[in-house]
């Protein structure tokens, strides 16, 4: 059983942003434009913050809104690799303008998925497991 502390909850909410960028990546090689992609990509801050509020044994909110930062610097990240292997990109500023026009956008899902995993991980830990 894995001894769940905060930046092993970190990492697990980041795998889930990367993944969804890899797989992004992956199907974009593939397929020369879907929307559905998009999509996944706007909702991984949200199932990645559950994940860091659920399994985060202190400061659950914290943790998981911290999911909006990390995505929208791996966002800013990968749309450079994107860029630099010859994929059209759509440049609203530098880095930092970016980043924090992303940021803005992944506060509401990563608010909705640290709200739930806080909650699920409450509701589990009241539950009294039942003896044989």
């Amino acid at each position: 059983m894995i001894r769940w502390s905060v930046p092993k909850s970190v990492v697990a909410g980041g795998s889930i942003l990367v993944a969804a960028q890899l797989l992004y990546f992956l199907v974009l090689m593939k397929v020369t434009h879907h929307e559905l992609l998009r999509v996944l990509l706007f909702v991984a801050p949200g199932l990645a913050s559950l994940v860091a509020a659920y399994f985060s044994p202190t400061q659950k909110m914290i943790v998981g809104l911290s999911m909006a930062l990390l995505g929208s610097i791996l966002g800013v990240l990968f749309s450079y690799a994107y860029e630099a292997l010859g994929f059209p990109i759509d440049h609203i500023g530098g880095f930092f303008v970016t980043a924090s026009i992303l940021v803005l956008y992944y506060i509401g899902p990563s608010i909705v998925g640290s709200v739930v995993g806080k909650l699920i991980s409450e509701r589990r830990s009241r539950q009294v497991p039942k003896t044989l």
